[in-house]
């Protein structure tokens, strides 16, 4: 582009962009845009369209190019302009204020799926404005992107969350917490064009000024309280939830690069309300008295009591904004909003006696009491973007103490805090709430993966170390009965692995003999298809490839249990009586992830496991025939040494080759077993050759049919 387009040329491409039906001229603007915004043009143009303000799409599109022309062309600026650029950013970002955010991100939290799809292809009409305040929120967000970016790269800019405090905390708190959150996330950024030594100057300089960003999150929610309280007693009226979760992912951002320090959790009043949200579980009735009872004073605090005290509901939900991209699309493409359940059920404070004691009635008091609820309406989708925020706060923490694990006293506070939430687990899963069990989960497995060094090196057979019981809690959700929330666990099981495999400690590994032993049973009952399921599980498919990721992590911890010991007990489930097809396939699926650490001198259960198999019955389920075949290859060099067994096999194995559904594992098995028993194929020469000169007639794929050759 060889000079500035006319501003009114750019409105006229915007706006075929959204609004043109044609879908040839959407794609000459989208280009046309794209040329503009990697043109050195584009700051200006971009700077007049905030100016102007003339619709939605126009402003959505120069925030995005501010933002992207920052990240990725701040060269083209030269320094002189740095101080104008930031005045003007901040100019527009003090025109947001708390009403129109309010409005915007409740707007855009009761989208649905489909409407939210809609942005990949905007259409002609909108008539609900769904599209325009999606539009309008990410326009402001990467506003705030922009100029985060810009204190980022301006060393001239000594001071910049100091001065964005002090122009933002009384008016604009809104877009100060969004920018406050994305700068921490921002200096870590590949796709900023930071050196090592401005990333390390800009983590000082936000290390240095991480105390007045504390005592504006808590002032901020102490504030948010105070009003919220006058509210609920003059109206009875709820609140906007969002600004909660505001304030913990930015607590959350600043923690996660150590900014805020271990040092500062303890007093810390964001901490406690985190923990409250978690441990208040559910949707909590509005109260309508007009009384308040402030939380205790004291520095040790005794539990919550069991009448009416409650919480004030949330009212809608968090959306997690989009990514900047350097390509012009129509508008940002997705929106994560979680659905959750409801209750009223109030738990105890969470915090132990050696935690820091509750705010008192002029911070954040967690819940105003009366002896009189009703049921006050509220967004379960609000809930779970608060829920969502807490968790990652107490995760994020959880995450410091590893990294800074000399902090005796604080270790314990959030072992205890963290240890109160199991029964809010339980809550959960009677509500069958799976987003909630599931930010339990990761809490859960982030204590243990915290504590995991000292458990190992701190534990004898006489004496486990205190922490271990966490292992408990954590095998408490591997047994929710959805594989997800098991899933969250697996880094935990590999870490434990490592340790061990290290320590090289039989008495020590003994100790965690049974957790594993019960990991491996709940993993197996989660492989199990479900009853009615006809065929075989397609490649791809989510839960074959969570049964792959079982298989792997069993391989990896089974010597913990000892193969022969996990084979045994997976065995002896086969032959319970009415035992199921699906129970069956599951225990002989975790039988060939350890079979090919059998001892090839076990003569007990391999060889009843083999003459079962070669016996199976003509109606056996075909993925019970399916992953039977898998076992027996995986038995190879068992069978090796068992050389009686081969003829019987090989003779099985070429039956089911000849099924369609069998084919391909056939072959591999095949492969398998004539390579490890090279030396016993001599008499089966003649069956082998007639086996390959019949290829063509086997539904077996290309790969597996080199296999079979090479074999």
């Amino acid at each position: 582009m060889d000079s500035s387009p006319p501003l009114e040329t750019v409105y006229q491409a915007v706006l075929a962009l959204y609004h043109n039906p044609d879908p040839s001229e959407k794609e000459k603007a989208s280009l046309w845009l794209g040329d503009l915004q990697r043109s050195v043009f584009a700051w200006k143009v971009a700077d007049e369209m905030l100016h102007h303000k003339r619709d939605l799409e126009s402003c959505y599109f120069a925030a995005q190019t501010m933002r992207t022309k920052i990240q990725l062309s701040f060269h083209e600026l030269p320094p002189e302009a740095h101080n104008s650029l930031r005045d003007s950013l901040m100019e527009h970002i003090g025109q947001v204020n708390d009403a129109t955010n309010t409005v915007i991100v409740t707007q855009v939290c009761m989208c649905t799926g489909a409407q939210i799809k809609l942005l990949e292809q905007p259409p002609a009409e909108d008539p609900e404005g769904v599209i325009g305040t999606i539009l309008k929120y990410q326009g402001q967000y990467y506003l705030c992107l922009a100029l985060a970016d810009l204190a980022l790269q301006t060393s001239t800019w000594q001071k910049p969350v100091l001065d964005l405090i002090t122009k933002f905390s009384v008016l604009n708190i809104w877009p100060l917490l969004e920018i406050l959150t994305v700068l921490p996330e921002e200096v870590n950024s590949r796709s900023l064009r930071l050196g090592a030594n401005r990333r390390q100057e800009v983590l000082q300089d936000l290390t240095a000024t991480a105390s007045a960003v504390n005592q504006f999150l808590v002032s901020a929610l102490s504030s948010i309280h105070k009003t919220l309280m006058t509210k609920l007693c003059l109206s009875g009226g709820g609140e906007n939830p969002q600004i909660h979760v505001r304030i913990l992912r930015c607590f959350t951002s600043w923690v996660s690069i150590q900014a805020i320090t271990l040092a500062d959790v303890a007093e810390n009043i964001v901490v406690g309300h985190a923990f409250l949200i978690l441990t208040n579980s559910q949707v909590s009735p509005c109260p309508t008295s007009s009384q308040v009872s402030p939380c205790p004073t004291s520095s040790q605090v005794s539990p919550s009591p069991t009448s009416s005290q409650v919480s004030p509901s949330p009212t809608s939900s968090q959306v997690s904004p989009c990514s900047a991209s350097s390509q012009v699309s129509p508008c940002p493409t997705s929106s994560q909003v979680s659905p959750c359940s409801a209750s009223s059920q109030v738990s105890p404070c969470p915090i132990s006696s050696q935690m820091s004691p509750c705010p008192t009635s002029s911070q954040v008091s967690p819940c105003p009491a009366s002896s009189q609820v009703s049921p006050c309406p509220a967004s379960s989708q609000a809930v779970s973007g608060i829920h969502e925020a807490a968790t990652d706060c107490v995760c994020a923490l959880l995450q410091c103490l590893e990294d800074n694990n000399n902090q005796q006293a604080l270790e314990l506070q959030l072992f205890s805090g963290v240890m109160t939430l199991e029964e809010s687990f339980h809550m959960s899963v009677a509500h069958e709430d799976q987003e909630k069990s599931m930010n339990y989960c990761r809490i859960f497995t982030e204590l243990a993966e915290s504590f995991l060094e000292k458990i190992v090196n701190g534990s004898s057979i006489n004496k486990p170390h205190f922490a271990v019981k966490i292992l408990d809690v954590v095998l408490t959700c591997v047994g929710h009965h959805d594989y997800e929330v098991a899933e969250i666990t697996f880094n935990l099981w590999y870490r434990l692995s490592e340790e061990l495999y290290q320590k090289n400690n039989d008495s020590l590994t003994s100790l965690f003999k049974p957790y594993v032993e019960r990991l491996i049973q709940a993993l197996c009952r989660h492989c199990q298809m479900e009853p009615d399921h006809e065929g075989l599980l397609e490649d791809g498919d989510d839960f074959a490839d969570f049964r792959l990721k079982v298989s792997e992590l069993i391989k990896d911890m089974v010597f913990i249990v000892g193969s022969s010991n996990c084979f045994r007990q997976m065995f002896l489930s086969l032959q319970t009586p009415g035992v199921t097809w699906d129970s069956s396939e599951a225990a002989l699926f975790v039988m060939q992830a350890v079979a090919k650490n059998i001892l090839p001198e076990e003569n007990d259960v391999v060889p009843k496991v083999v003459e079962a198999i070669l016996n199976l019955p003509e109606n056996t389920h075909v993925a019970v025939r399916h992953t039977s075949v898998l076992l027996l290859g995986e038995l190879c060099e068992w069978i090796e040494k068992h050389p009686q067994s081969l003829e019987p096999v090989l003779n099985f194995l070429l039956y089911c080759l000849q099924q369609p559904k069998m084919a391909s594992v056939s072959a591999n098995s095949l492969q398998s077993i004539c390579s490890a028993c090279r030396d016993h194929m001599a008499v089966h020469f003649s069956g082998l050759v007639q086996i390959i000169q019949s290829l063509d007639t086997f539904s077996i794929s290309n790969e597996a049919a080199i296999g079979l050759l090479k074999g």
